[in-house]
């Protein structure tokens, strides 16, 4: 009887399988991991980049000159004394002419001819009664144009003229365009150019001195003169000055010249009665001058001085040296109260012994 086949028993699976699966199932892991990441890096990379553009290299800008300004290379004119410019060719020749109550700027070539001309506002020239043609703004300064027309005064007449007004603080500014072709476009471009400035507030160099005290006296001999209006007297020497005959304001004294009997003009006085608000004394001396401006310092001498006095306890001031054409060479006031001073202007050094001959009567 054969003996029975006994199988041999197979042995259970080893924990070590398990291990190297765990393990292989973590590197996978790992790795899905790594690459999702590095994928979420790159797109985010992308994003930022998107929003945050790579800087680029500033230049600054360099300034540059219209080639097509075809006043750039030309000549300026500046005049502090009205604060104005003003650019023109250099083809042009400029020159300048003063009278007592204009100015005359005049821009020459041997075919061309045009002026500015700077006149007080109440005063009036030939351009003003033209009518105005059209109205232009250069440089936002508003010029009206006035028709040519032919001006004639007196009976005698000139040749067509042509210009431009406008009208600043107190002075009326034409531009005259005389002889000029009818297609030049200079008078533009010069006047697109034109421009008021600030005018310079330094004051001219001085020197003050301390006050000086006059009293009311009059010299044996004198002779005792009322104003006009029976507001002030005043006196003078009958040996060598002279009273002249006046309109209705003030009073003008001159001095013989020496060796004749003849009056002249050579030293020569003026005495005037006006309001005054106990302001600044310069400028009541400037206003009343019918000037409104201050001496420029190309008017001024060397001997240029200020000086203070007391007259019966009231404030006076002179300004000495000033040279200008036309005008007397001492510029004074002095306060006598009541709202009013007296103006006093003489083209010599003269004058205190006369000053203290004036006296307000009301």
């Amino acid at each position: 009887m054969d003996e029975p086949i006994i199988q041999t028993p197979i042995p259970p699976p080893q924990k070590q399988n398990k291990i190297n699966i765990l393990i292989f199932a973590i590197i996978f892991l790992l790795l899905a991991s790594t690459c999702f990441f590095a994928f979420q890096y790159v797109q985010l990379k992308k994003q930022i980049s998107q929003i945050i553009p790579t800087p680029t290299p500033f230049t600054s800008p360099k300034p540059t000159v219209k080639a097509d300004d075809p006043t750039a290379n030309w000549k300026t004119y500046t005049n502090n004394q009205y604060g104005l410019n003003f650019k023109y060719p250099i083809t042009f020749t400029l020159s300048e002419e003063q009278s007592s109550n204009a100015t005359y700027i005049y821009l020459k070539t041997n075919n061309e001819e045009l002026t500015f001309e700077i006149i007080k506002q109440e005063t009036d020239n030939f351009l003003s009664h033209l009518p105005i043609k059209t109205s232009k703004n250069y440089n936002t300064i508003v010029w009206n144009f006035h028709e040519p027309s032919q001006y004639c005064d007196a009976g005698n007449c000139g040749p067509t003229s042509a210009g431009y007004t406008t009208r600043y603080e107190k002075y009326l500014i034409s531009f005259i365009l005389g002889k000029v072709g009818s297609t030049s476009i200079i008078p533009d471009q010069i006047l697109s150019t034109f421009k008021f400035i600030e005018k310079p507030t330094s004051t001219p160099t001085k020197t003050t001195q301390n006050s000086r005290i006059l009293t009311y006296h009059i010299p044996t001999g004198w002779t005792i003169v009322s104003d006009p209006t029976n507001r002030f007297t005043a006196a003078y020497d009958p040996k060598n000055s002279q009273l002249l005959e006046t309109g209705s304001e003030g009073l003008n004294l001159t001095k013989k010249q020496l060796n004749n009997d003849e009056i002249g003009y050579k030293s020569y006085m003026s005495l005037k009665l006006f309001p005054y608000d106990g302001g600044s004394r310069h400028q009541f001396i400037y206003k009343y001058l019918s000037i409104n401006l201050a001496p420029q310092k190309q008017d001024l001498g060397s001997d240029y001085s200020e000086i203070e006095y007391l007259y019966n306890n009231k404030s006076c001031l002179f300004l000495r040296g000033i040279y200008t054409s036309q005008m007397p060479n001492v510029w004074g006031m002095c306060d006598v109260g009541g709202g009013n001073a007296f103006l006093i202007t003489s083209y010599d050094l003269d004058y205190e012994t006369t000053i203290q001959t004036m006296k307000f009567l009301k």
